[in-house]
């Protein structure tokens, strides 16, 4: 969501409908019906339907990066390699080009071994969803 909030200029705030009462929710429905008229005012009339389809698009776009990702398999092996070295791994995805990239840092850590370690990283992984490619970039 974040992608798209930047090409808007917004700033999300996440907060947990569990911990927000049905008033406070109602209040921020009502600031956030009141921005949205301000930003037709800036960006032409329905922008929040043009957000919301921006955002629908993004986010089958991400999806498809993300299949690209798992089902990649150079990815794949860097994977078993770091576990073969007992190590755990995370990836998060990192950012967007806007042009149909995405980027991914691949992290690792040997929690047994440096259990107060924070995660290094190890690669960033650019996967083309126009191209179906990947691209692995080794982090020094």
């Amino acid at each position: 969501m974040e992608f798209v909030a930047d090409k808007w200029n917004i700033q999300f705030y996440h907060i947990p409908s569990s911990f927000a009462s049905q008033k406070i929710r109602d209040s921020v429905e009502r600031e956030n019906n009141s921005l949205w008229l301000k930003m037709d005012t800036i960006n032409g009339p329905n922008s929040y339907s043009r957000f919301r389809k921006n955002f629908s698009n993004e986010f089958k776009n991400i999806q498809k990066a993300y299949d690209l990702f798992e089902s990649n398999r150079s990815i794949k092996k860097i994977q078993e390699k770091i576990k073969q070295n007992n190590e755990d791994f995370l990836s998060d995805l990192n950012k967007s080009n806007g042009n149909g990239k995405y980027y991914w840092i691949l992290y690792a850590l040997n929690k047994e071994k440096y259990p107060k370690k924070l995660w290094q990283p190890q690669y960033e992984i650019e996967v083309d969803i126009k191209t179906l490619k990947c691209k692995i970039l080794l982090i020094k």
